[in-house]
């Protein structure tokens, strides 16, 4: 009885072995995806398309936002958008009429 179960088990196991190997029916398709390893490796914030370095800042609306570290502890991690804080809002300069200057004290 032992022996018929151990073959039993050792031909399950051989058929199942034999039936993993298959064979591709038809054409395979590949697809290319490609990646800009320079944009990769920038740290930036998007704004309507378009991107800004650490520190820069916008004025969208009333409100004031700066790109600034996602995290505290990650020197080259991931940027964000971040609300600059009320109590040290930023003095605007206008300096041409097309550029507009921010310093935060």
């Amino acid at each position: 009885m032992r022996n018929y179960i151990w073959g039993s088990l050792f031909l399950m196991t051989a058929f199942g072995a034999s039936a993993e190997i298959s064979k591709p029916i038809g054409k395979s398709t590949v697809i290319g995806v490609g990646v800009n390893a320079n944009t990769v490796a920038q740290r930036v914030c998007y704004y309507q398309d378009q991107a800004y370095s650490e520190g820069a800042m916008l004025q969208v609306g009333d409100h004031i936002i700066q790109c600034a570290s996602a995290n505290d502890f990650e020197t080259n991690g991931a940027l964000k958008w971040q609300p600059i804080d009320k109590n040290h809002s930023p003095q605007i300069e206008q300096t041409d009429g097309a550029v507009k200057r921010y310093k935060v004290n």
